[in-house]
């Protein structure tokens, strides 16, 4: 599917992220090969506060910002 969206003009610069349950080195090829990046799901309560903070990050790389640094 990412190869799909990669292939069409209109949609080739939109941000993607690949969110997948397995953290396996494989998977975090095919996110690099693919332009996109990894992220993996918490598997545990206590990942989620890491996962929340990896993703903001990952949106606040990939997403505008306002000039005081809010989400577009």
């Amino acid at each position: 599917m990412i190869k799909q969206i990669r292939r069409q003009p209109s949609l080739a610069p939109i941000p993607v992220v690949l969110l997948t349950a397995e953290k396996t080195l494989s998977n975090q090829w095919r996110a690099q090969w693919a332009n996109c990046k990894f992220l993996s799901k918490p598997s545990t309560t206590q990942e989620v506060s890491s996962f929340r903070t990896e993703l903001y990050a990952l949106l606040q790389e990939m997403v505008p910002t306002t000039e005081e640094g809010t989400l577009l």
